[in-house]
């Protein structure tokens, strides 16, 4: 049986994936990824595949990907202690360190980067909810909303893991990253205004 743990649910969510079926957009061509690779103390790093929608051709998909470097190349400018870019990466650093590095790629419609990684005999999924397109006009630090009440379906494959125990704490340290690179970005835009 085939179970799953959420990332961003306040708890593990487990239950068995029979009928679980992959979206796919029949009437688009390409489609926009972001691979996370997120530092993880002691361990080899976590990586994260993101859909951030489909597009009707390459040319409409790369535009967007540069639209989304460009987010984080204006936040490396604003926080440069916080945030860089390298080569086509964006780098996520707390207190110096590297926490985790955000590349954008775009890539037919028929290639599943998230598969790519993951081995024969994992059984425990670690799963993101689904998030809006980057909204300028929102406000600091909300112009990426979270979809948490979306079908299973529509949720994001992280990673697999062997064993519960494994996915959760893979889980949890995703989690904490998370939690920490947007503390530090409000922390430093406060200290900014004042």
């Amino acid at each position: 049986m085939r179970t799953i743990a959420s990332i961003l649910a306040t708890a593990a969510v487990a239950g068995p994936l029979l009928g679980w079926a992959v979206v796919a957009f029949a009437e688009t061509r390409w489609v926009l990824w972001d691979q996370d690779v997120v530092a993880v103390e002691g361990q080899e790093p976590a990586v994260a595949w993101l859909d951030w929608g489909s597009f009707p051709t390459k040319a409409a998909c790369e535009e967007q990907r540069r639209k989304e470097v460009g987010h984080y190349e204006q936040m490396s400018k604003l926080f440069p202690n916080d945030w860089a870019k390298q080569g086509g990466a964006i780098i996520a650093k707390n207190e110096g360190k590297v926490v985790r590095r955000t590349t954008y790629y775009c890539y037919p419609k028929t290639i599943n980067p998230r598969w790519e990684h993951l081995t024969v005999g994992k059984d425990w999924y670690l799963m993101g909810p689904p998030r809006t397109k980057y909204d300028e006009t929102a406000a600091y630090l909300r112009g990426i909303q979270v979809l948490p009440d979306r079908a299973l379906s529509e949720w994001n494959l992280l990673d697999a893991h062997e064993s519960r125990q494994e996915c959760e704490i893979m889980r949890d340290l995703l989690r904490r990253a998370e939690e920490s690179i947007y503390g530090k970005g409000v922390e430093s835009r406060r200290s900014h205004h004042h």
